[in-house]
This record gives structure tokens, sequence and C-alpha cells, in this order.
């Protein structure tokens, strides 16, 4: 609303308002644009476009957070077109590129809709169509190796638990073993303070010193088993 006054010497006045509509300029084109940009290599972000006639550009870049990291003026041609170069690296992440038509008088457009462009870092390997970077190549180092020293410790742990539960069972055998020869050397003993013959003594002993001796065997040939298990 612009409003006008005129006044004489006699302090009378008049006025008047008019209802004023201030337009933008139109918005400027942007054509083409690099959207990725791979850091250490010989990319850059170039922009170009076109725009209206006698009015240059406002590039504008802006980080994931809105911080303004870069505004700058470009200058057109006779035809209205424009290109932008940023020949700086960024940090790797994503930034968003809007543009701004610009007058001699200084007036504005609006800003064109944002568009992304990213800023990567350089694939060392490529691995089923699938580009890893260094510190994408690190993550999957330590995450291997974090696995493969689950994977050791646990079959380590299966290891011990299984030596232990095959001494378990070592140790039954020998039990079993051992009372059965000191049943046997009871018998034994309890019947030579008998009162049977010798010849009866001497036959017991022959049948108790064979049961003793299968014993015996039959004890060697589990820990021999059991020996082996646990290599």
């Amino acid at each position: 609303m612009i409003r006008v006054v005129a006044s004489d010497k006699a302090g009378n006045s008049i006025e008047s308002r008019a209802k004023v509509e201030i337009l933008p300029l139109d918005m400027p084109e942007i054509t083409s644009i690099t959207k990725k940009i791979i850091i250490g290599t010989d990319d850059r972000l170039i922009i170009k476009g076109t725009v209206i006639a006698d009015a240059n550009v406002v590039v504008s870049i802006e980080d994931k957070d809105k911080f303004l990291v870069l505004q700058n003026d470009v200058e057109t041609n006779k035809s209205g077109e424009w290109e932008f170069r940023f020949d700086r690296e960024l940090r790797r992440g994503d930034y968003f590129v809007t543009v701004k038509a610009k007058d001699s008088r200084g007036a504005l457009s609006l800003p064109t809709s944002p568009i992304k462009v990213s800023y990567v870092e350089k694939a060392v390997i490529s691995l089923f169509g699938l580009d890893i970077t260094l510190s994408g190549l690190l993550i999957v180092l330590t995450v291997g190796g974090v696995l493969a020293t689950g994977w050791f410790y646990r079959k380590t742990l299966l290891r011990l638990a299984r030596s232990q539960r095959e001494s378990i069972i070592i140790s039954r055998d020998l039990k079993n073993a051992f009372d059965l020869v000191k049943k046997d050397v009871d018998r034994m003993a309890g019947m030579v303070k008998s009162d049977i013959s010798p010849d009866e003594k001497e036959l017991e002993v022959k049948v108790m010193s064979k049961h003793i001796g299968d014993t015996l065997d039959k004890a060697g040939k589990y820990l021999d088993k059991d020996i082996e298990q646990l290599k």
C-alpha cells in the first residue's frame, strides 16, 4: 500500500492511497547439474541454466542442517544462459542447491526447488557391482574380525565343554573298573580265610583273576576310545 499526502501552508491536506502488488521475477531454470561428486577426483559441481533477459542469478548451497555453505552471483550471457562451476571440495555428505534470478535493480525471484547434491568418498573396491569406500571397507573388516573372533571363542568353548564332558566319562569308567576290581579282590581275600579246600581256592583264584583281567581290558578299551575323542 502506497500513501501520498499533500498539504498547503494553511494546514489543509489531502491524501490518496494506492494498492501496489510487487511481483517477483520469473524463476531461473536449471538445465543441468552434477548430482554426485566423488571426493579426491576431478569431479566438480557444475550447474547450468537459463534466466530472463537482463538478469543474473544467485546460486546458494546449504547443508542438510540448512547452514549456508556458499552464495555466489553468476553473470549470464546475452541469451540468458549461465554456468556456475564450484571447484572447492566439500566434506562428505548431502547438500542442497537453489538458484534465484536478480536484475540490475536488485529485484529477486523466488528460489528454485532445492536439488540434492552428494559428495561421496572414492570407492577402493567394487564387490558384486557395489562400490565400497575406505570407511565402508574398514567397517566390513571390523565386523568380519568381530564375527571371526566370536566364532573362534565359540569353537574353543565348545571344545572345552566337550573335553570336560569326556573327562567326566573317563572318570566314571575308571571308577566303575576299580569298583569291580576291588570287589573281586575283596572276594579273594575272603576266600583265603575260608575253610574250603586248596584246590577249590586255586580254582576260585583263577576265575576271579580272569574276571579282573577282563575288567581291566574292557576298561582300557573304553579309556582309549574316550582319550581319542579328546584329540
